[in-house]
């Protein structure tokens, strides 16, 4: 994982990203490491509310992160409170639009 700021991971920059792949056994997909982000809010998603956005705080950017099939996480991280990341940044289309979609890999608490 790449320690990271966000304001260099932009769309431009996921592109750029992309012609390295296919990603798999021996060309792992990048993941990217942020620090010290604090908790804003959590939002479960879905039917079962196995999945959840969170919207948390690194400095002065607000990002939300998607977390899909960590229920046992849901029990272990609080609002208000400050974890390290490792995510994957992936692009997402939606409606004719592009953004970027942040994923959680790891998290634990600095």
């Amino acid at each position: 994982a790449f320690l990271f700021n966000l304001k260099n991971i932009n769309l431009n920059f996921l592109q750029e990203i992309n012609k390295f792949a296919p990603f798999g056994i021996g060309n792992e997909e990048p993941f990217f490491y942020l620090e010290n982000g604090k908790i804003l809010a959590i939002k479960e998603l879905g039917k079962t509310g196995e999945h959840w956005k969170c919207t948390i705080q690194f400095s002065q950017e607000k990002i939300d992160i998607i977390i899909f099939n960590f229920p046992e996480l849901r029990t272990k991280i609080n609002i208000n409170e400050n974890y390290n990341l490792i995510i994957a940044v992936k692009e997402n289309n939606w409606q004719g639009r592009s953004s970027l979609q942040f994923l959680l890999q790891e998290i634990w608490q600095n």
